[in-house]
C-alpha cells in the first residue's frame, strides 16, 4: 500500500464492548494534511497522546516520591516542578509545542 504524500493515515482497532461483538474488531482511518498547520498540530498531538497517557500516570503516581522528599525536608514547588518536567523529557513531551 502507497501512503499518499504528507498524508498519515492512522489505523485504530478498538474493541467493541458490548456482549454481542466482544471480539469484533472496529477499524477508522485517520488523515492529516501536514501542508495545513493545524492538521499538523493535531497529528502531533495523536502521535503523542501515549507518551503524554504515560506522563500523567506518572505524575499521578508520585505521591510516595514526594512524601518521601518532605520527610528530607526537601520538598518545595521547585522540587516538584523538576520533577513532573522529568517526566515529561523522559516521553518527548514538549507541551509548548503541543499546544501552539
Amino acid at each position: 500500500m502507497v501512503i499518499p504524500d504528507k498524508v498519515l493515515i492512522v489505523q485504530l482497532l478498538t474493541k467493541i464492548q458490548t456482549k454481542e461483538q466482544y471480539n469484533t474488531l472496529m477499524e477508522a482511518i485517520i488523515k492529516f494534511d501536514l501542508n495545513d498547520p493545524d492538521d499538523t498540530r493535531n497529528h502531533l498531538r495523536c502521535i503523542k497522546a501515549l507518551d503524554m497517557a504515560c506522563v500523567l500516570w506518572e505524575i499521578r503516581n508520585m505521591r510516595k516520591e514526594l512524601e518521601w522528599m518532605e520527610e528530607q525536608g526537601e520538598l518545595s514547588s521547585e522540587s516538584v516542578m523538576t520533577k513532573i518536567l522529568e517526566h515529561f523529557d523522559n516521553h518527548n513531551i514538549n507541551v509548548d509545542e503541543l499546544m501552539q
